[in-house]
């Protein structure tokens, strides 16, 4: 795909709420559109460069998002601005540890473990760094999000300043009481094994470590619950999240 159409879907999936709903209800046959990753020879890749293509698409199918994406595409310049400052940015990630990276994980299941219906939390931007990462590929992100919280955990960069600072004050003083660790710190792996109680969210982290650790304290995104079976309508599911929130 074209960097900027890549983009542009990349934003989409971060609202992985209105992402489904846009998939199922718009498009023909319920179709939900997954990402796929598979290594293109040079004649595969400029034969689907569309970048260079100057033929006109003519699509008569009428896509519209269930949200303002043009404004969320321009908000995620704030994260942009934090990530070029953060130390992962320049960094490497082959020469980053095993260790290392399972750390970053287990701190985002950890995080997905404090989701609660009707609450909001808010993560570190190492945290948020792998949220956004999972969220990429939204097959998996949904059924580890329903596995390990029971519910899809939606994601939203437009919650206010002030909402943002106090769900990530909250978010800490519950993450202290869960892990007995201050938030944005490493938690003793002792307690991360005793607070991994399912056998499916063992599975699943096994899985994540495997899949996700060739990709690539800020207070980003926060998270909300939807219920319904066609997953809900995140205009009715109360406290969101964003990506210029609060916290220190």
């Amino acid at each position: 795909l074209p960097w900027e159409i890549d983009w542009i879907w990349h934003v989409h999936r971060l609202h992985p709420i209105n992402y489904y709903n846009d998939c199922i209800k718009q498009i023909p046959n319920n179709y939900f559109i997954d990402k796929r990753i598979r290594k293109l020879t040079i004649d595969e890749y400029h034969k689907f460069d569309y970048s260079k293509s100057e033929k006109r698409i003519n699509n008569r199918i009428t896509f519209v998002p269930s949200f303002d994406l043009e404004k969320a595409v321009l908000r995620q310049r704030d994260f942009l601005d934090k990530f070029q400052q953060h130390e992962l940015y320049t960094f490497d990630l082959r020469n980053m540890s095993s260790m290392k990276f399972r750390e970053i994980v287990e701190n985002y299941i950890l995080f997905m473990k404090l989701a609660r219906k009707n609450t909001t939390i808010v993560p570190t931007f190492d945290i948020d760094l792998m949220w956004h990462t999972h969220m990429r590929y939204p097959l998996n992100y949904f059924q580890f999000s329903e596995q390990l919280c029971g519910f899809l955990l939606n994601h939203d960069d437009s919650i206010t300043p002030q909402v943002l600072n106090n769900a990530y004050k909250d978010t800490a003083e519950r993450w202290k009481t869960a892990y007995q660790s201050e938030y944005g710190h490493n938690v003793d792996r002792d307690c991360f094994r005793n607070s991994m109680s399912s056998i499916h969210c063992t599975i699943t982290h096994d899985s994540i470590v495997k899949k996700q650790s060739n990709h690539g304290s800020y207070t980003g995104c926060g998270g909300f619950w939807s219920s319904g079976s066609d997953v809900g309508n995140s205009n009715s599911c109360g406290s969101s999240c964003g990506s210029s929130c609060g916290g220190d």
